[in-house]
This record gives C-alpha cells, sequence and structure tokens, in this order.
C-alpha cells in the first residue's frame, strides 16, 4: 500500500517542478501588450557618448587590434572628460520636438565606462572632472517630457580585460560569448565579470525611477542572465537588441514578421565626429516611413559633443523631423504594416485598431495620385494631412484616384488619409 502512495507522491512532486520550471521560463521574455507599446511608440533616439568623444573617433571600436600605447591613452581619457555645457532638458525638448517616444541612453559600451553613478566600479562619470551622474539628468529630463527611458549596455567589457590581463582572441578584444568564464576580480568589490554586470543590472532597474527599456550588445548569448535578472526586477521591461531583431544602418528589404528595429546614425559614425558626413533631414525622413511601413521601429542617433553640446547639423536635422512629424505624426504612430509596403514611391501604414491607411508619397504626386491597391476597396473618405479637408476623389478599375491641390502642408513626403470599410 505504501509504495503506490510514494510512487503518487513522487510523480506529484516532478509535475509540480515541471509547472513551476514552465512558468519561470514563461515569464521570462517580453510581453504582448509592452511590445505592442513598443511598436506603437515607433521613433526612438539612440545616444552616443562618452569621453572617446574628446578625440572624435568611434566608440570603443578603435580598441580592436588597438597598441597598447593607444589602450592607455584611450582607457585614460575619463581623467579630462569634462561636459560643462550639457544640457539634458534641451536634448528632451528637441527629441520630444521632433516626435521621438522613446530614447536608448549608453550607459556602458564595449570600453567599459561607466556614464552612471555605479558603487561597482571606478572607471566611471563621478571620478571625472564633471563629476555628476549624467545618466540620472537624462532620466529626469527625458521622463519630464513624457518621453519612455531605456538603458543600451554593451555586454561586453573590454576594460575588464585591460585591467585583469584576460586572455584575448588572436591578440584582439573579442566577443565574450559567456560571461561565466572570466572569473578574475574586477571593479571596487572584486566581483567576476558576471557577478559584476549583474550588480549593474540592479543599480540601473532601482535608482533611476521606471526603465521601460533595455537594448543590449553584442552576444545575445552573453546577455541571457543579464535579461533574466532585469525581468525579474521589472517584468515590464522591453529588451529590444538579443530579443528581436535589430538591423543596424540598414532597412530590410522585406517586411519582418513582428516587432523589430533599425538603429542608424544621422552621419558616418555613432560617437560624435567632428565634421561629420550628415544625411539629409528628408533622406531621415524617407527612411522613417519606409521602416514604419515595413512594420518596424526607427532608433535614429545623436552624438554630442565632449563639451555636452549638440552639433548643430544634429540640432537643425531633429527641428526638420520635427516640422514634418508634427503634420504627418498620425502616419507614424499606433501603425503597423499594410498587406503591402509600397506600390512605387508611395508607401502604407495602416492605424493599429481602425480602418484607417496612410499613403505616404515620398515625392509630390502632381495634379493625382493613383493607388491600384484599392480599387476593390470601399473608400468612405480621403483627407490630406495638414489640410483638414475632404480631398476629391474617385474609384475605378485603376483604382484610388485622388485629384490633389496646390498646397503642400510638409516639404517632404505628403500624407493621405483614407478611411475605408473593409478590404477586398
Amino acid at each position: 500500500m505504501l509504495k503506490p502512495i510514494i510512487k503518487y507522491i513522487s510523480i506529484l512532486t516532478v509535475m509540480f517542478f515541471v509547472i513551476l520550471f514552465a512558468a519561470s521560463k514563461s515569464v521570462a521574455k517580453n510581453k504582448d501588450a509592452r511590445i505592442e507599446w513598443f511598436r506603437d511608440a515607433g521613433f526612438g533616439l539612440f545616444i552616443h557618448w562618452g569621453p572617446v568623444s574628446q578625440i572624435g573617433k568611434e566608440i570603443s571600436w578603435p580598441l580592436v587590434g588597438a597598441s597598447k600605447e593607444f589602450r592607455d591613452k584611450y582607457f585614460s581619457l575619463y581623467k579630462t572628460f569634462n561636459p560643462t555645457k550639457f544640457n539634458p532638458e534641451e536634448w528632451a525638448r528637441l527629441a520630444k520636438q521632433a516626435g521621438m517616444r522613446y530614447i536608448l541612453f549608453t550607459t556602458q559600451h564595449f570600453n567599459g565606462f561607466n556614464m552612471f553613478d555605479t558603487a561597482l566600479s571606478n572607471y566611471n562619470i563621478m571620478n571625472t572632472p564633471y563629476g555628476k551622474d549624467v545618466s540620472a539628468q537624462v532620466a529626469k529630463a527625458f521622463r519630464d517630457e513624457g518621453i519612455a527611458i531605456g538603458w543600451y549596455y554593451g555586454v561586453e567589457n573590454w576594460h575588464y580585460y585591460y585591467e585583469t590581463g584576460a586572455p584575448e582572441i588572436n591578440g584582439r578584444y573579442n566577443s565574450t560569448q559567456d560571461l561565466k568564464k572570466f572569473k578574475k576580480p574586477y571593479g571596487t568589490q572584486n566581483l567576476t565579470l558576471l557577478e559584476y554586470e549583474l550588480g549593474q543590472m540592479k543599480e540601473l532597474l532601482t535608482k533611476y525611477g521606471d526603465i521601460d527599456v533595455m537594448w543590449y550588445d553584442h552576444s545575445a548569448k552573453s546577455a541571457e542572465p543579464l535579461k533574466k535578472r532585469v525581468w525579474e526586477l521589472n517584468p515590464d521591461i522591453v529588451v529590444i537588441r538579443s530579443e528581436i531583431p535589430t538591423p543596424e544602418q540598414r532597412i530590410p528589404k522585406a517586411p519582418i514578421k513582428g516587432a523589430w528595429e533599425t538603429c542608424m546614425t544621422m552621419g558616418r559614425q555613432w560617437s560624435y565626429k567632428p565634421n561629420d558626413n550628415y544625411k539629409s533631414a528628408e533622406e531621415l525622413i524617407d527612411n522613417l516611413v519606409k521602416i514604419r511601413a515595413g512594420g518596424g521601429n526607427y532608433l535614429l542617433n545623436i552624438g554630442p559633443k565632449p563639451n555636452g553640446e549638440l552639433p548643430a547639423p544634429q540640432v537643425e536635422i531633429l527641428k526638420k523631423i520635427g516640422s514634418w512629424n508634427a503634420v504627418n505624426g498620425e502616419a507614424i504612430y499606433r501603425v503597423r504594416g499594410w498587406v503591402i509596403t509600397n506600390e512605387d514611391n508611395i508607401w502604407f501604414t495602416k492605424k493599429r485598431d481602425a480602418n484607417i491607411l496612410y499613403a505616404i508619397a515620398l515625392e509630390w504626386p502632381g495634379k493625382q495620385l493613383t493607388i491600384k491597391s484599392l480599387r476593390n476597396t470601399k473608400v468612405l473618405s480621403v483627407k490630406m494631412l495638414g489640410l483638414n479637408k475632404e480631398m476629391k476623389w474617385q474609384q475605378s478599375n485603376e483604382g484610388l484616384i485622388i485629384e490633389t491641390s496646390d498646397e503642400r502642408p510638409s516639404k517632404y513626403a505628403y500624407t493621405f488619409k483614407i478611411v475605408y470599410e473593409h478590404l477586398h
């Protein structure tokens, strides 16, 4: 009699732990509702900044294969970093004006320098001549403007290599595929690299108010324990890179199913580069339209100067994007891709929860715009964003034919709002 009872108890115990394990696994991912919030936001600001801005080189990457002399110089740059003209309130106002709904600030890039007040390392912003927590100031300024806060965190830490003499790969700093392998003590608390970065996740998630987004660079495998930790601290956080596709400096040729995000520089470099070659505001707006038509988010980067100011061309670009978004933003937020992304130079977004289609012509269509895909769809009304009046239109075997006026409500990319009954 006793054996069947013991067997039954054993089975129940196994089932309990299987269910518990499954439950714990199910929690460790982005929540569907939060992904939808992220996709609704659509447009974000990336900020790459740090002591390297003093020499105008790219952030972290010059360390790969560099000489000892260069590395010594690079890892000492923090000693002269003093951004006395840093004005996060101005950055936040510009981002809001541009229509950005969330930011990602580089709290630590691969160079290992912490742009926040950490108790786990002396290699941080508090030990510069500036001596103030810029991440705290960024979080407050952008939150005050209603912009969601996100942290970029470089999982690879090349300062750890530099300080501990950890073995490199072929004489180069390279990807740390498994943080557990790096056992040499590091930082003020003599922690392993994994312990150190887990500790910093707690600092970043508990010292700066509500954090909405985390962005882990570079190896998805090495980010796994960090993602688990942040979801334990805040299950509502959206983890972007390492969880969803994040094409860099390019727009996918075909739409990606579900959430994705393209990150892109305004010029040629992520970090500040004097006399950088910037893209035009028109090109960046076209990118925004194409990315949103493909169902993705656009994360556009700025690189502040070493004194904390934004380069004048970046300010001008943000203002021009803002002027366009003031007229056309309805076609950018809370939208998804349509059944097709585009007809030639006309790109489409659809309101997530309504039968509203936005046809965005990247060039002025002339006196008439024809949308072939709407030949069999019952259209109810057509307006042009910025004019707020019904356009003259008709449907035929050729499609929906819209007569335009001479009025152009924006300088680039013209949006036609089409309300329809149903699709055929």
